[in-house]
């Protein structure tokens, strides 16, 4: 890999572009937003894009990560870089994409720095996993106890523990990581749902498949690898052990919740969960009845190439596009664990019944996980152009230059019908000009302008770069 000296030096500004604020100012008055209306994703370089890349990368370290669990990045002074986190109501699911960013980096490098970036992370999983003492019980956020001024506001904390979902952990949890030592109390939130559970699945499904003892760099990497592996199979036994024994319905470790999304169908959930259980298991026995459940629930697709309810997914382009990232991450997780034979079989599920109904929206996520399964090399440039669109923005959470009501620019966004016929993907923003989202841009509609300031707390721009650049890397579609 290139050094960052190389790249910083040959990086260049794109034609008609001024140069943008360092990280952590607020955007200049509203005229110097006009470069970004003209801006070409396709002059962005190679370089440039993976310069970007470096620089989500340590943003992510120092702003977004605490204890290996990914926050959102808040600041208290606008004109300042990030120095607290928010609330952590999706900790757990970008806690998983961030796992397996730091994995594919890792498969791309072999170095040993990204490996303990990999093994920090998992143990943020492991943290999300355990911390209640209760294997296999998740917690959508987790911090050590005392420290709620850093995660939000010690307000936001008494409401969660006054609502019973919020606990101060026990402190004398093992911590396998480093053995003989124990993980400090930490303070976390329970009621979890569906939404959280695909992040843990999807995450360590890509660390048991990218990170393996191949290439290994030293001996002392080979130990980190084989420990971190064994930590992950007693991590996802947990889960299943405690998602089994309540019926597959999630529960915290006092045995509650109160969602609407809180039971793992026979869907794709589930079956990522099993791809990914049967492959840790030694036990014969137990390996050859987890490999009948997961035949079980990949019946459908085996059958009839869909699960029933797939058709009418098209309605998520409406009002609930997060959905689609779920469906997305999920498909991506029983893809990367699947067996060879199954492996064509996922691809044209992902390609018919998900990537159709996004296939124009420049969504650089969705478009690189069909172009990783299918080979689809022409959704592969259609993807990394997207990127090369999402690196334009400042990292700061700077409004669109097109947003409502910003000066003489304007941007009517379609109705509910043309998203769900399609008629609206010829009013799709390219990236730089969609509004800025504290976790994921990816799960946001590819017409939302968003307000016309900027949020200031929050900070922007690195598992969007991150995960989809680093998968795409593993995977060849980017050099």
């Amino acid at each position: 890999m290139r050094s960052i000296t190389l790249i910083a030096s040959i990086l260049v500004l794109l034609v008609g572009c001024k140069t943008p604020k360092e990280p952590g100012a607020l955007p200049p008055p509203e005229g110097d937003l006009a470069y970004l209306i003209g801006a070409d994703p396709a002059a962005v370089t190679s370089a440039q894009l993976f310069q970007k890349v470096l620089e989500a990368d340590f943003r992510a370290r120092n702003y977004h990560v605490a204890d290996g669990v990914f926050w959102q990045a808040t600041r208290t002074s606008s004109d300042s870089p990030p120095d607290l986190y928010g609330s952590g109501g999706d900790s757990l699911l970008f806690t998983g994409d961030y796992l397996a960013a730091c994995s594919y980096r890792y498969g791309v490098t072999r170095s040993t720095a990204d490996l303990d970036k990999a093994i920090d992370a998992l143990r943020g999983i492991y943290i999300l996993t355990h911390a209640s003492g209760a294997p296999g019980s998740l917690m959508r956020c987790a911090f050590q106890t005392g420290e709620e001024e850093k995660f939000s506001s010690p307000e936001h904390w008494e409401k969660i523990k006054a609502e019973g979902f919020g606990y101060d952990g026990p402190s004398d949890i093992d911590d396998p990581f480093n053995p003989g030592q124990k993980f400090p109390q930490m303070t976390f939130y329970s009621r979890v749902t569906r939404d959280q559970v695909t992040g843990l699945v999807y995450g360590l499904s890509v660390f048991w498949e990218v990170v393996t003892t191949d290439d290994v760099a030293t001996t002392a990497d080979l130990n980190k690898i084989n420990q971190a592996r064994d930590i992950l199979a007693q991590t996802i036994h947990a889960v299943y052990a405690k998602l089994r024994a309540d019926d597959w319905n999630i529960r915290d470790q006092t045995g509650r919740n109160d969602t609407s999304s809180d039971h793992i169908g026979k869907d794709l959930l589930r079956l990522g969960l099993l791809s990914l259980y049967r492959k840790t298991i030694t036990d014969q026995t137990r390996a050859k009845r987890i490999q009948g459940d997961y035949e079980d629930v990949l019946s459908p697709i085996k059958i009839l190439g869909f699960f029933p309810a797939d058709p009418f997914n098209r309605f998520s382009n409406s009002q609930q596009y997060y959905a689609w990232n779920l469906r997305f991450t999920r498909a991506a997780a029983v893809w990367i664990t699947a067996d060879d034979d199954d492996k064509q079989m996922i691809a044209d599920y992902i390609r018919k019944w998900l990537y159709k109904s996004v296939k124009g929206h420049k969504n650089a996520w969705f478009t690189l996980i069909h172009a990783t399964a299918s080979r689809d090399l022409t959704a592969a440039a259609d993807g990394v152009l997207s990127l090369k669109s999402w690196s334009l923005r400042p990292v700061p959470s700077w409004c669109s230059p097109v947003a409502n009501g910003w000066g003489d620019r304007s941007y009517d966004p379609p109705n509910s019908v043309d998203r769900v016929t399609g008629r609206a993907d010829s009013k799709v923003l390219w990236p730089h000009l969609r509004k800025p989202t504290s976790y994921f841009i990816w799960q946001k509609g590819p017409w939302e302008a968003g307000r016309t300031k900027p949020v200031a707390t929050f900070d922007t721009g690195t598992l969007g770069l991150l995960l989809p650049y680093w998968m795409a890397r593993y995977h060849g579609l980017i050099q």
